[in-house]
């Protein structure tokens, strides 16, 4: 009789391991943090281009007094693609990224700049793979502008 009991309480646990957690269907914005989420995510991000070598020089000519307006700008734009409250009022990406020539290397280093600000924040993974999908739709009005 014991062995059946242990059969059946195993079978209980494999049956309990491979049942996925259930998912968060909140907005994409509200797992990022929300306004307050997103405006860490967005400042985190911003250090991180400028400290990276290799994308520092796409940014050289934004003056520093710039880069609140940039963050804002930013945050805003990552609320409306998460569904946020906001909506986006800056440039189209192929304006705002005219005479930058940002290459395909820089655009994937952004990418992983992004993704470091998420895990520093410890957004959950699949938030992460979300934002980082609706962000790389924007590639071809980036690269080569």
């Amino acid at each position: 009789m014991r062995p059946f009991f242990a059969i059946a309480v195993g079978l209980m646990l494999i049956g309990c391991a491979a049942t996925p957690a259930p998912s968060d269907d909140r907005p994409l914005y509200d797992r990022l943090g929300g306004k307050e989420g997103v405006d860490l995510i967005v400042d985190r991000f911003i250090l991180n281009i400028l400290s990276n070598p290799e994308l520092r020089p796409a940014f050289a000519e934004t003056p520093i007094y710039a880069l609140p307006n940039l963050k804002r700008k930013f945050a805003q734009q990552i609320c409306d693609i998460a569904d946020g409250p906001c909506t986006y009022k800056g440039l189209d990406m192929v304006a705002a990224h005219e005479g930058m020539d940002i290459t395909l290397a820089q655009f994937n280093a952004m990418g992983r700049e992004m993704q470091a600000a998420l895990r520093r924040y410890r957004i959950e993974d699949g938030a992460q793979r979300e934002l980082l999908t609706l962000m790389g739709r924007m590639r071809d009005d980036i690269v080569g502008k």
